[in-house]
């Protein structure tokens, strides 16, 4: 059997079946259409036990593949925006918090939600509802890093995890999504759609006790295999009082009149 046929997009290890056959799963591309396929390769012997040949068999297994990806993306992509959901950030999330306290890097995160969206659900529709939570998403993917992390935590409210910055840097990333909405309308039938956002910053260099924190999540990092877990646990409880941090922030700014950015303080407070 070759390693790739003409249209093929290469080929996956090869495994074994409990019958002691060779099987291997290639994708094939032709055009613009993708097939899937398991090859089954075993051994052919005689009478006397020696081999006499191989056989192959071809099975499609496009249905499958295209299944299990389907299900991929329920479990870690919001279905309307298609940024991460909610379950797959606090997952990721943790894991960037681990990474980022092993290299004694802050690690900042922004919650914002849309102002006065329900009133653009009631005077618009919420077809254009959906399409406002979908020129967000956009706009977020264009104004942020590749190594950002973006998500919908809920409803109109949106949430990234930016590695590597303390809050102040990650106000200068909020007000650059602000401007940017500000500066981009949706196109509604019958004219413009203006839209404003309040947004909400904690980070951990800027939280009090989390100092000690981060110390124990980079020595969890470089222990033995069975200390790894603890040390997600630490991180994932950390993640959530980041969160909550940035919650009581956004709320600081929709009381201050919306459209605004604020930083978490030392206590909960909000800048």
């Amino acid at each position: 059997m070759p390693r790739s046929c003409p249209g093929m997009g290469g080929s996956e290890a090869l495994a074994k079946a409990s019958d002691g056959a060779d099987i291997q799963e290639i994708p094939w591309r032709v055009e613009d259409r993708s097939y899937h396929y398991q090859v089954r390769t075993s051994v052919v012997r005689n009478r006397g036990g020696l081999e006499a040949g191989k056989l192959i068999v071809l099975i499609d297994i496009t249905q499958r593949v295209q299944l299990q990806e389907q299900l991929r993306q329920m479990a870690y992509y919001d279905g309307l925006t298609g940024v991460y959901n909610r379950a797959r950030f606090m997952s990721l999330g943790t894991s960037m918090l681990i990474e980022a306290a092993s290299a004694g890097e802050p690690l900042a995160v922004i919650l914002f939600d849309i102002d006065h969206f329900k009133r653009i659900n009631d005077t618009y529709g919420h077809d254009v509802g959906d399409q406002a939570l979908l020129h967000i998403a956009d706009l977020c993917r264009r104004a942020l890093r590749t190594e950002d992390l973006l998500a919908r935590y809920g409803g109109e409210e949106f949430v990234i995890a930016l590695p590597g910055l303390t809050a102040e840097r990650a106000e200068s990333a909020a007000h650059r999504i602000r401007r940017e909405l500000a500066a981009q309308p949706l196109d509604v039938p019958g004219g413009e759609l203006r839209m404003t956002a309040s947004f909400g910053i904690a980070a951990t260099a800027g939280l009090g006790g989390d100092a000690r924190s981060a110390a124990g999540l980079a020595e969890g990092a470089r222990a033995e295999a069975d200390a790894v877990e603890g040390a997600g646990a630490d991180a994932g409880t950390q993640l959530k009082r980041l969160l909550k941090q940035a919650d009581l922030a956004l709320y600081a700014a929709k009381q201050g009149g919306r459209d605004a950015v604020r930083l978490a303080a030392v206590g909960g407070a909000s800048a």
